[in-house]
């Protein structure tokens, strides 16, 4: 039986089995688990507590544009996989905020690009050692067997991704 999510008409049906079915929703489970662990732990007050605290788009906005570094709109709008419109009005917001600054290119005047403020920078990386802290206790408990295992799967699943995004036009963004 095929089965598709509402919403995820550009995607194939693919047909799978029970036990496939069952070692899909452990994984999505598992995701999900993950992510209400760091979720659930306490933010440093340095990352978003008394700012204008962004939603979470903006912060995965934030985070995309950190890892990409400075660069024009369609760069980033490429980057989250949104259309140009969508982070434009992403941005307009966290320039409001201010956690990005638009920069006129001196060689080219009508090339605008965006960066994180100093304040965002610190922000993020506030942030993303918060991450890794919960990543870290997580990897400290599961064993160097495990941990390598989680290492060879993610490298795989990086390459699938990398693939479909090819597959669908995308550019993708080099993870450090």
């Amino acid at each position: 039986m095929a089965h598709s999510s509402p919403g995820s008409s550009n995607t194939p049906a693919i047909s799978l089995s029970d036990e496939q079915r069952e070692k899909l929703h452990v994984i999505y489970s598992t995701c999900l688990r993950i992510r209400e662990h760091i979720l659930r732990g306490e933010m440093p007050e340095q990352a978003w507590k008394g700012s204008n605290e962004p939603t979470v788009a903006q912060v995965r906005t934030l985070l995309v544009l950190n890892r990409v570094g400075p660069c024009t709109l369609k760069t980033l709008a490429q980057a989250l996989d949104v259309s140009g419109a969508s982070a434009s009005a992403m941005v307009d917001k966290l320039v409001e905020a201010g956690y990005v600054l638009r920069a006129q290119d001196p060689a080219d005047r009508r090339r605008v690009t965006l960066q994180l403020t100093e304040d965002a920078h610190k922000r993020v990386s506030c942030h993303e050692c918060f991450v890794e802290d919960h990543f870290r206790e997580l990897v400290s408990r599961i064993g160097d067997d495990c941990v390598n295992k989680w290492v060879e799967v993610s490298l795989r699943i990086r390459e699938v991704l990398d693939e479909l995004s090819n597959e669908r036009g995308h550019e993708t963004v080099e993870e450090e």
